[in-house]
């Protein structure tokens, strides 16, 4: 049987779902709504490790494998004590809670073991991804962060014309009418003359000038491209996310040269990722530059336009 935490609503893991009942595969499809409770943990042997999940015992062996697709896999809280003195009382709640998150850490480690991404890769840090990516010879775009004013105009006098985003996968506010997200924008001299001499850190890099950018779905060690060509729209073009549903970019499939696939693969191997959606430009002088990853990033959109059946794909790695 196969394990799928997803959120309810994620259409990618409908897809691959469909694939699973064609192949005639099980499997239990589960978020953050469903909360296991587990009964016993053997810390020598996990397959033993028992839980209630929608009210039916399970062991680990139960289940061939786990797909981490969205959501969070949480535990079943613990009834909180309630004393007289709060200090007391505080004090232990505190220490079950700490007690929890130990248990639900090496749980979550030791079904990574088993796992086509983990809610652990949750926690990828961008900067230290960039790092990784001399390792293997990847360029990057120049990365700097400052709350500095003055540091910050000194790293623009020397690069020139600078982007800035997030150090984490950003926030989403919505409501019934509309989205309000965060995403990659251009330092314009009047954002930069509205900034404070100091203000919150934030990541800054130098622009690229783009021939078009790449968004790759990494599985397992193939990779599967498709271009962008996001500079034709002047809304796509500094974040081919700023999508313009009118007239959307073209996102014909592109075949990356097998030096580079294979410096991805070792960069995905050393982080511990067996998938992501990974974003990538190439210059106008024809230069590959790694952005970043997303481990749980959206695939239909390199699936669908460029015939991968990556949701088939995905399915299949469950054999």
């Amino acid at each position: 049987m196969i394990l799928i935490i997803s959120s309810e609503e994620d259409a990618c893991t409908s897809l691959v779902i469909d694939w699973l009942l064609f192949y005639k595969k099980k499997f239990l499809r589960i978020s953050a709504k469903d909360k296991i409770d587990i009964v016993h943990m053997d810390v020598d042997d996990f397959d033993n490790t028992q839980f209630v999940l929608k009210g039916t015992n399970y062991r680990i062996a139960d289940f061939s494998h786990v797909w981490y697709r969205r959501s969070f896999l949480i535990l079943k809280k613990t009834e909180k004590v309630n004393f007289s003195d709060r200090i007391l009382t505080d004090t232990i709640n505190g220490q079950l809670l700490d007690e929890r998150i130990v248990i639900r850490d090496f749980f979550l480690r030791e079904l990574k073991k088993r796992s086509l991404n983990s809610q652990l890769d949750n926690d990828l840090n961008k900067l230290e991804v960039l790092a990784s990516c001399r390792k293997f010879g990847l360029k990057t775009p120049k990365t700097f962060v400052t709350g500095d004013k003055k540091s910050l105009l000194g790293f623009k006098l020397k690069y020139g014309e600078l982007i800035v985003k997030n150090c984490t996968p950003g926030m989403l506010i919505k409501n019934d009418e509309h989205h309000l997200g965060s995403g990659t924008m251009l330092l314009t001299d009047e954002i930069l003359e509205q900034l404070p001499d100091k203000f919150y850190p934030m990541m800054f890099q130098t622009e690229i000038n783009k021939a078009f950018e790449l968004r790759v779905f990494y599985l397992n060690g193939d990779c599967y491209s498709s271009a962008i060509f996001s500079q034709n729209d002047e809304k796509t073009k500094i974040d081919f996310r700023n999508y313009n549903f009118e007239r959307p970019n073209r996102t014909p499939p592109f075949r990356l040269p097998g030096s580079f696939a294979k410096k991805i693969t070792g960069l995905m191997e050393e982080l511990k990722l067996n998938s992501g959606s990974i974003d990538l430009i190439v210059t106008t002088e024809g230069e590959f530059v790694f952005l970043e990853i997303n481990p749980v990033g959206q695939f239909f959109q390199v699936s669908y336009p460029c015939n991968y059946y990556l949701e088939k794909r995905v399915a299949e790695y469950f054999n």
